[in-house]
């Protein structure tokens, strides 16, 4: 049996997403399709891929193998296929049941060398695990347990201050728009670039977000600026808003313009400011900053609400346990039966 989920009803899909059971597994598909009957003939054949690839307990299997049945079960977005072909290129043709920790230790060095335990983590340790798990999940090997690495804490990457102002006043048109709304919205670059004219709502000053990491939509609040610069923007005959598909293109001209205006500034600069202006001059506190922005947990917003020393200072010097000590006396005190005038 499965169950399918129409458009809008999961995580706010825009098309029709299938949960069900396949030879005792669960899987979780995201049609391309918005009508239940295409949706219904979607899964039929999803079903058919599955058996006609079904390997048996025991059997030997390569993780190449493993991995593209993975892929097929999971309904994996392009971005963790990505991830999936690389780990395939540099440990594929092992057989998955003598993988090792060390397999993907050095799959990672040899991937992304130089880069942080982060990056390794999200690009090699948690999809290789995620296959493993698969593969013990179908009696293909027994259990390993698969230990990310240590993660250095998120450090808040804020432009200097006066960035911007040089930045709105040496750009114009589409451009300047960008830089507005990277900075007012907080968006990642990614989720900008994806932005159409049907997610904007200038009647109700509202945007539909496309949440990359989550793979989902959220409605957020239009700031002011950003109504404006994007009321003055020509609509394109893509329905983009913006004419750069990949944020490559962008660097193109803003390397060069930081360069011409001895500034460094990256799009995901505005994303951090963003975030710390909400903190420092609003008081917001993580839940605030997920409901506004396109983070989807408080978590992740961490690095930007930390408490200074002094402020932390502040706080704990306002707790006077004498006056605490009077107010205990006192509810006590209320609490204490009367004696009647008789007695």
């Amino acid at each position: 049996m499965a169950r399918f989920y129409p458009p809008g009803t999961r995580r706010g899909n825009r098309t029709y997403v299938i949960r069900g059971c396949v030879d005792g597994q669960q899987h979780e598909i995201r049609t391309p399709t918005t009508q239940l009957t295409a949706a219904q003939r979607f899964w039929k054949d999803h079903v058919s891929r599955l058996k006609s690839r079904r390997i048996l307990p025991g059997t030997p299997v390569s993780l190449q193998e493993c991995a593209a049945l993975y892929c097929e079960a999971r309904g994996l977005g392009r971005r963790e296929r990505q991830f999936v072909a690389k780990i395939v290129q540099a440990i594929g043709s092992l057989n998955i049941r003598d993988v090792k920790p060390m397999d993907i230790a050095n799959a990672a060095n040899r991937l992304y060398p130089g880069a942080l335990n982060s990056t390794k983590n999200r690009a090699v340790y948690v999809p290789t695990a995620a296959i493993l798990h698969y593969a013990t999940e179908n009696d293909l090997r027994p259990y390993l347990k698969v230990r990310k690495l240590r993660e250095d804490r998120p450090r808040n990457r804020r432009p200097l201050e006066g960035s911007l102002e040089l930045l709105l006043a040496n750009t114009e048109g589409a451009k300047r728009a960008l830089l507005i709304f990277l900075f007012a919205q907080g968006w990642r670059i990614t989720e900008v670039l994806r932005l159409r004219w049907e997610h904007v709502r200038l009647a109700t000053r509202e945007l539909e977000a496309g949440v990359g990491k989550a793979r989902a939509w959220k409605t957020v609040e239009m700031h002011p600026d950003v109504y404006k610069a994007l009321s003055d923007l020509p609509h394109r005959s893509d329905g983009y808003v913006f004419g750069w598909r990949v944020r490559q293109n962008v660097y193109r001209w803003l390397r060069p313009l930081c360069a011409r205006l001895d500034i460094k500034f990256t799009p995901h600069m505005a994303r951090h400011e963003f975030a710390t202006q909400l903190h420092d001059r609003a008081h917001a506190d993580g839940a605030d900053l997920v409901m506004v922005g396109t983070w989807t947990s408080e978590r992740s917003t961490s690095r930007y609400v930390e408490t200074s020393r002094e402020r932390a200072q502040a706080l704990i010097r306002a707790i006077d346990f004498r006056e605490v000590e009077k107010d205990q006396i006192g509810r006590n005190d209320a609490k204490r039966p009367r004696k009647s005038d008789s007695s």
